[in-house]
């Protein structure tokens, strides 16, 4: 079944050699870690790493660190407003303590920034905002060498260990050959770990498979609490957990949900900044090839608000399908399905703006909008990072089913494992697959 992506991180360590070899490069220490991927888990590793006295080598396939954090997020995704872990919470503290200095304790920015009451607010923020305290957040450490605008292209093995990676550049010839330690993919994609020859994943798995009843081809219809009388312990605990809630549930339809499994991930977007304020916000043109018609059938709701600085965040649209190709497609591929959702973001942006169908109250709160002129500059104010919720997923010594994240039988919380290496609070959250 799909996963959520908060849980969508790849983790892959092999014990390696330790030496190094780079291609027409400056020497620099062996590295004890190699990560690939600047995301939220591959910050977090390096710094921690670091901070343990390793020498750390990051990976990044574009530009820009933080993943989908640094590209229009905005929120963090959990319903507990503590403490979790010391990265996490330095980060957020960060944050926080970047618009009080910046604009004051009693601005409206920061109000902004700091936790709601309900649903995920636990803190918002901007994208910019997010790859700068990231950004310093590695920088900080003398022990992490960053290598920017780097993809994975071949793996050199002995048996099950990694002797080096080559790593290339999207724009250019050049190649960098590492060999280190440890290696870890933390990219959404898992490129590396695929390229490992690492057993893994894609698509929903069958009910039959993990006995799980919301596995495999399953359509799902909106309830109301009242109606589910089976969530009522949950409903309690929740509320001596202090975790925020959502008011939404859904019910299993029958018969069209066969269980079946198949090879569907669920849906990617953008996740668009756009701004309210007048001399902040870009308007968009009326693009080449429009079409109201198919713009009409998608859904365009899915706004997080209020971000600092009069900004909000645009959670739509999801173009049902194409995110499936995009898992195992090449950087070439990849790019163009994401320019096809780019496309149709700016389209349906106008369309909303602009045409007769849409209600005019509507059609005036979206009037208000526009892309936030400083945000992506150099991306023609388009997120650097496409929402990869899920993609591969590794074929591990344990498998996360729909049974860690219930209730266990006794315990009245979810099953205990004695060797964990993490632990989160989220519902079960998926996207349409087809």
């Amino acid at each position: 079944m799909p996963r959520q992506s908060m849980t969508r991180l790849v983790s892959l360590f092999v014990t390696v050699c330790a030496t190094l070899h780079l291609h027409a490069q400056p020497s620099a220490p062996t590295p004890d870690l190699c990560i690939y991927g600047g995301t939220p888990g591959g910050i977090a590793m390096a710094v921690r790493a670091a901070r343990e006295g390793l020498n750390v080598v990051l990976v990044n396939h574009n530009g820009h660190l933080g993943g989908i954090l640094s590209n229009g997020l905005g929120v963090w995704d959990t319903l507990w407003e503590g403490k979790r872990s010391p990265i996490y919470d330095e980060a957020r503290q960060a944050i926080f303590d970047h618009y009080r200095t910046t604009y004051g304790e009693d601005s409206r920015q920061y109000r902004d920034a700091l936790p709601g009451k309900s649903g995920h607010t636990n803190g918002k923020f901007e994208p910019k905002v997010a790859e700068k305290i990231l950004t310093e957040l590695v920088a900080k450490e003398p022990r992490i060498r960053v290598i920017k605008h780097r993809v994975p292209q071949s793996v050199k093995r002995e048996g099950s260990m990694i002797q080096s990676v080559t790593f290339m550049s999207l724009h250019s010839d050049v190649a960098e050959e590492i060999q280190a330690k440890v290696f870890a993919d933390c990219s959404y994609e898992g490129d590396l770990a695929a390229m490992a020859k690492v057993p893994y994943r894609v698509g929903r798995e069958s009910r039959e498979e993990f006995g799980e009843p919301h596995a495999g081809v399953i359509f799902m219809s909106p309830v109301k609490a009242a109606q589910m009388p089976e969530l009522s312990r949950a409903a309690e605990l929740h509320h001596q957990l202090k975790l925020r809630k959502f008011s939404g549930f859904q019910r299993i339809k029958q018969p069209e949900s066969t269980g079946e499994a198949d090879g569907n991930v669920q849906a990617f977007n953008y996740r668009t900044m756009l701004s309210s304020d007048p001399a902040n916000r870009l308007p968009v043109e009326k693009p080449t090839n429009y079409d109201p018609e198919k713009l009409k059938l998608l859904e365009h709701g899915s706004i997080v608000s209020p971000i600092p600085n009069s900004k909000r965040g645009w959670n739509r649209p999801q173009i049902v399908g194409m995110q499936t190709d995009y898992v195992e497609a090449d950087w070439t591929g990849r790019q163009k399905i994401m320019d096809a959702f780019w496309d149709t973001t700016l389209a349906l942006l106008y369309f909303l703006q602009n045409d007769s169908s849409v209600e005019p109250e509507r059609q005036k709160s979206w009037r208000e909008f526009g892309l936030a002129k400083d945000e992506f500059t150099d991306n023609g104010h388009r997120p650097h990072e496409f929402y990869v919720r899920e993609a591969r997923r590794i074929t591990g010594r344990h498998i996360f089913t729909q049974h860690d994240a219930m209730l266990a039988d006794g315990l009245e919380r979810a099953p205990v494992h004695a060797d964990s290496i993490g632990v989160t609070e989220w519902y079960l959250d998926t996207h349409a697959c087809t």
